[in-house]
């Protein structure tokens, strides 16, 4: 099976009707500059670089009156579109068309998206009082392999083979709370924010609890065309069949997609299976601080965050967020063995001095995953990358979570990480070996549901 691929970067003129996502963030209730939130701002920070809600109004008004549409949903910062020429009129900057062409094992489709050429400075939006900076949005990246399979490796199948391996299907025969319910994610809702999610038999035939939702700026949750969403989301039901699954959509603004998922009532965990890489031919911090900014948010509200280190790629955000839980892979072969996977990320970050990725891993071996199909639902025998490992683990964070649903995303990472297998053996895409204790290959090891559970 081939590898997922993208084309080199094509750019060209914007068509003056076309669409522009952007992302504004307020000036905070203190003075600062862009410099000082760029190198400042953490959680322990969050509340001193948050706007009042009266001056994030004023600029939601200020966007209308100018003729941009506005989605007010729940957020520090505001996400927003308008035409080209709107937004080249407002702020002095043209956006162009970037035309990328994507093949993954199971289809090939060109990604066109509404950009500022490379190398563009920064927004500073003269025009709007309450702004401190624009942020136009891009897609990130969705963690599929980039790496072919081994072969002859093992083939791992959902629901038991996942479960078991992580330790999940022991937490399964456990129970908690009053009413002594099994311990399977019952009442904990988990988002995961990705391309689609279609409607599979095997996630009918299971009753798994799925809301579908789109971002305010794309349509049909339940179209799944690249497919990336539809596959993942058999990994999470495997380590929690019984959560509230909240499969969002996302379009261009993955902010939007993001505010979108936190604004549920039950929410606990939010997991993304994707990325912006930072640095040379990557995106800057100040792309990212709108979602840096929502992201932090939302752990301080007490949501546990959880993002897929990536696939060989360096410098990963989110997964570098100090407060993130950065998920690695492992793989598995025939005689249970566990190793490092060699398709997966792992690396210390530049923009955070210190943060090591990944904390955890899960499995990212060959699996049979439900996907969408030209003739109806099928499946498909793929690496599961760091994005099924990803929803393992924000399935176990669950488990966690219905146990004691006081526990902060900091408890949540602290349970996870001190009760991790140690992984001895392998080495990643990024050249780093696993050794005995933990190594920046696979952090603390591979995720054990049933130890992790038996800790909070």
């Amino acid at each position: 099976m081939s590898q997922t691929r993208e084309s080199a970067d094509r750019y060209e003129p914007a068509d003056p009707t076309d669409l522009v996502s952007f992302t504004v963030i307020c000036r905070p209730r203190s003075p600062t500059d862009i410099e000082e939130l760029r190198s400042r701002l953490s959680l322990s920070t969050l509340n001193d670089y948050l706007p009042d809600e009266r001056a994030r109004q004023q600029v939601i008004a200020e966007l209308q009156a100018l003729g941009f549409e506005v989605f007010d949903v729940k957020s520090p910062v505001v996400s927003a579109r308008g035409q080209v020429t709107l937004f080249t009129a407002v702020f002095r900057r043209e956006p162009v068309r970037r035309i990328r062409t994507v093949t993954t094992p199971v289809s090939e489709y060109t990604e066109t998206s509404i950009v500022l050429p490379p190398g563009t400075q920064s927004v500073v939006p003269e025009r709007i009082p309450g702004a401190l900076l624009i942020v136009v949005q891009s897609r990130p990246k969705f963690a599929a392999p980039r790496l072919p399979p081994i072969g002859g490796a093992v083939e791992l199948r959902v629901p038991g083979d996942i479960a078991q391996l992580t330790g999940a299907s022991a937490t399964h025969r456990q129970t908690c709370g009053k009413r002594c319910e099994c311990a399977t994610g019952r009442g904990v809702g988990v988002a995961v924010l990705d391309t689609g999610f279609a409607k599979h038999p095997y996630y009918s035939d299971h009753r798994y609890h799925i809301v579908r939702r789109a971002a305010a700026d794309v349509s049909d949750p339940a179209v799944d065309d690249e497919p990336h969403g539809t596959m993942i989301l058999a990994s999470l039901f495997a380590c929690a069949p019984d959560v509230d699954a909240y499969a969002i959509k996302i379009g261009e603004d993955p902010t939007l997609g993001f505010a979108t998922a936190a604004a549920f009532p039950n929410l606990k965990v939010i997991s993304l299976s994707w990325l912006y890489t930072l640095g040379p031919g990557g995106m800057s911090l100040d792309d990212l601080m709108p979602l840096q900014l929502t992201i932090l948010f939302a752990i301080a509200a007490g949501i546990t965050v959880v993002a897929a280190a990536g696939n060989g790629d360096d410098e990963c955000f989110p997964a570098m967020m100090r407060d993130v839980i950065a998920v690695g892979g492992v793989d598995v072969d025939g005689a249970d063995s566990i190793s490092a996977w060699n398709g997966a990320s792992s690396f210390t970050s530049a923009i955070f001095p210190g943060r090591d990725v990944p904390d955890v891993c899960a499995l990212a071996s060959r699996m049979w995953l439900p996907i969408p199909g030209a003739a109806g639902p099928d499946w498909i025998s793929s690496s599961g990358a760091t994005s099924c490992a990803t929803t393992q683990v924000a399935g176990v964070a669950a488990l966690l979570l219905q146990k004691d649903p006081s526990l902060q995303p900091a408890d949540v990472l602290d349970a996870l990480t001190t009760t991790a297998d140690d992984v001895t053996t392998g080495t990643t895409a990024s050249g780093d070996t696993a050794h005995a204790g933990r190594d920046r290959a696979t952090g603390f090891g591979f995720v054990n549901a049933f130890k992790a559970w038996s800790v909070v």
